[in-house]
Protein backbone atom coordinates (compact mmCIF):
# COMPACT_ATOMS: atom_id res chain seq x y z
CA UNK A 1 0.00 0.00 0.00
CA UNK A 2 1.28 3.45 -0.88
CA UNK A 3 0.36 6.37 1.37
CA UNK A 4 1.11 10.07 1.73
CA UNK A 5 0.83 10.92 5.41
CA UNK A 6 -0.26 14.48 6.28
CA UNK A 7 0.64 15.62 9.76
CA UNK A 8 -1.86 18.48 9.81
CA UNK A 9 0.79 21.19 9.76
CA UNK A 10 1.49 21.08 6.04
CA UNK A 11 4.28 18.54 6.45
CA UNK A 12 4.06 15.26 4.59
CA UNK A 13 5.98 12.03 4.20
CA UNK A 14 5.27 8.95 2.15
CA UNK A 15 5.19 5.30 3.15
CA UNK A 16 5.29 2.33 0.82
CA UNK A 17 4.42 -0.91 2.56
CA UNK A 18 5.33 -4.31 1.16
CA UNK A 19 5.59 -7.88 2.42
CA UNK A 20 8.00 -7.87 5.31
CA UNK A 21 8.52 -4.12 5.68
CA UNK A 22 8.07 -0.59 4.51
CA UNK A 23 10.02 2.41 3.29
CA UNK A 24 9.51 5.97 4.46
CA UNK A 25 10.50 9.13 2.64
CA UNK A 26 12.06 12.24 4.14
CA UNK A 27 9.49 14.89 5.02
CA UNK A 28 8.31 17.34 2.37
CA UNK A 29 5.73 20.09 1.90
CA UNK A 30 3.06 20.39 -0.78
CA UNK A 31 5.35 22.82 -2.62
CA UNK A 32 8.54 20.73 -2.44
CA UNK A 33 10.22 20.17 -5.78
CA UNK A 34 13.00 17.90 -6.98
CA UNK A 35 14.72 17.37 -10.30
CA UNK A 36 15.05 14.25 -12.41
CA UNK A 37 16.29 13.28 -15.84
CA UNK A 38 13.63 12.60 -18.47
CA UNK A 39 14.69 11.81 -22.04
CA UNK A 40 18.14 13.24 -21.34
CA UNK A 41 16.72 16.54 -20.04
CA UNK A 42 16.69 17.59 -16.41
CA UNK A 43 13.21 18.55 -15.28
CA UNK A 44 11.75 19.86 -12.03
CA UNK A 45 8.71 18.16 -10.54
CA UNK A 46 6.45 18.60 -7.52
CA UNK A 47 7.04 15.75 -5.02
CA UNK A 48 3.46 15.71 -3.69
CA UNK A 49 1.83 15.77 -7.15
CA UNK A 50 4.21 13.08 -8.39
CA UNK A 51 3.22 10.73 -5.54
CA UNK A 52 -0.49 11.39 -6.12
CA UNK A 53 -0.02 10.61 -9.82
CA UNK A 54 1.69 7.34 -8.84
CA UNK A 55 -1.41 6.29 -6.88
CA UNK A 56 -0.41 7.16 -3.32
CA UNK A 57 -3.40 7.55 -0.97
CA UNK A 58 -3.58 10.70 1.23
CA UNK A 59 -3.96 9.86 4.94
CA UNK A 60 -4.24 12.43 7.72
CA UNK A 61 -2.80 11.45 11.09
CA UNK A 62 -3.61 12.66 14.57
CA UNK A 63 -1.24 14.80 16.62
CA UNK A 64 -0.37 11.84 18.89
CA UNK A 65 0.49 9.67 15.86
CA UNK A 66 2.57 12.51 14.41
CA UNK A 67 4.39 12.98 17.72
CA UNK A 68 5.11 9.23 17.95
CA UNK A 69 6.46 9.23 14.38
CA UNK A 70 8.69 12.24 15.05
CA UNK A 71 9.95 10.68 18.28
CA UNK A 72 10.86 7.52 16.38
CA UNK A 73 12.65 9.60 13.73
CA UNK A 74 14.69 11.35 16.46
CA UNK A 75 15.55 7.99 18.07
CA UNK A 76 16.62 6.58 14.71
CA UNK A 77 18.86 9.61 14.16
CA UNK A 78 20.46 9.19 17.58
CA UNK A 79 21.06 5.48 16.98
CA UNK A 80 22.67 6.36 13.65
CA UNK A 81 24.94 8.94 15.34
CA UNK A 82 25.94 6.40 18.01
CA UNK A 83 26.77 3.82 15.33
CA UNK A 84 28.95 6.35 13.51
CA UNK A 85 30.80 7.18 16.74
CA UNK A 86 31.32 3.50 17.57
CA UNK A 87 32.79 2.96 14.11
CA UNK A 88 35.49 5.53 14.91
CA UNK A 89 36.93 3.28 17.62
CA UNK A 90 38.80 1.04 15.22
CA UNK A 91 41.04 -1.87 16.21
CA UNK A 92 44.01 0.37 15.40
CA UNK A 93 42.75 3.12 17.76
CA UNK A 94 42.19 0.54 20.49
CA UNK A 95 45.66 -0.94 20.02
CA UNK A 96 47.30 2.51 20.08
CA UNK A 97 45.42 3.38 23.26
CA UNK A 98 46.54 0.16 24.95
CA UNK A 99 50.15 0.57 23.88
CA UNK A 100 50.45 4.25 24.83
CA UNK A 101 48.11 4.27 27.81
CA UNK A 102 46.36 7.31 26.31
CA UNK A 103 42.66 6.50 26.30
CA UNK A 104 41.52 10.11 25.78
CA UNK A 105 40.24 9.49 22.23
CA UNK A 106 38.21 6.46 23.29
CA UNK A 107 36.96 8.26 26.41
CA UNK A 108 35.88 11.24 24.29
CA UNK A 109 33.88 8.92 22.01
CA UNK A 110 32.35 7.19 25.03
CA UNK A 111 31.34 10.56 26.54
CA UNK A 112 29.64 11.55 23.27
CA UNK A 113 27.80 8.23 23.17
CA UNK A 114 26.63 8.67 26.77
CA UNK A 115 25.36 12.18 25.97
CA UNK A 116 23.43 10.87 22.98
CA UNK A 117 22.04 7.93 24.98
CA UNK A 118 20.49 10.31 27.48
CA UNK A 119 18.54 11.95 24.63
CA UNK A 120 16.93 8.63 23.55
Amino acid sequence: MKKIIESGSGIYFSIEEFDGGSTTSPIFSKNSTKTRMADGVEEAYNVYDDLVNKGYELVQISKSEKDAYEENQVKAGIISEISALEAKVTPRRSREAMLTGDYSFIQNIEDQIKALSVRK
